[in-house]
């Protein structure tokens, strides 16, 4: 085997990509195109946390996005029917977020899909190659977080370590906090 082919993250990025084409011709096949991948992973978030109060600021800390970008997120949704404010008792100014008859719908299809492709790259693999490979991909994982946090690079919002052990990473300085910041507003 040559050296190229024994590369990983090129292989990786490469599944990743067939990966997201076979989903979205999946999704055009079906005929929800419309929504994003966002709207459909926070459609699944108020999905999965149906039970609890989600506010607008927990998806901003959930996909650590912005309250201008989810803002307006939130409102192409509202328009099309997938999610609806309503008041709390404890507090009328805060908006707790649910999810539609339409994005109700549009979770189940999204599952739906989601089984259907989980099947068919299953197809040619054994249960023991299944195994031996959601294994690796989540040792990968954890070595990547590793990496990133011993990097200096993996924080949460309050700017903690994130994903990793506290003991093998420092807390965010003062000038990388300000760094982020700055590449946060561009």
């Amino acid at each position: 085997m040559k050296e190229e082919d024994r590369k990983i993250g090129p292989e990786i990025h490469c599944t990743d990509l067939k990966l997201s084409r076979n989903l979205s011709a999946h999704v055009r096949k079906s005929g929800v195109d419309e929504v994003t991948m966002m709207h459909g992973w926070i459609i699944g978030y108020l999905y999965d946390n149906r039970e609890r109060k989600i506010y607008q600021k927990d998806l901003e800390k959930k996909f650590s996005i912005s309250s201008s970008t989810v803002t307006n997120i939130l409102k192409r949704m509202e328009i099309n029917g997938y999610i609806g404010r309503r008041s709390v008792p404890e507090d009328a100014r805060m908006k707790k977020l649910v999810l539609t008859e339409e994005g109700l719908r549009l979770h189940w299809e999204k599952e739906a899909l989601i089984c259907q492709m989980n099947e068919e790259l299953k197809g040619t693999l054994d249960p023991e190659e299944t195994e031996q490979f959601l294994r690796t991909a989540r040792k990968m994982k954890g070595n990547i977080r590793q990496i990133l946090c011993r990097m200096g690079v993996l924080f949460d919002a309050e700017g903690a370590p994130s994903g990793c052990e506290i003991s093998s990473c420092s807390r965010e300085t003062d000038i990388q906090r300000s760094d982020r910041k700055e590449c946060d507003r561009q």
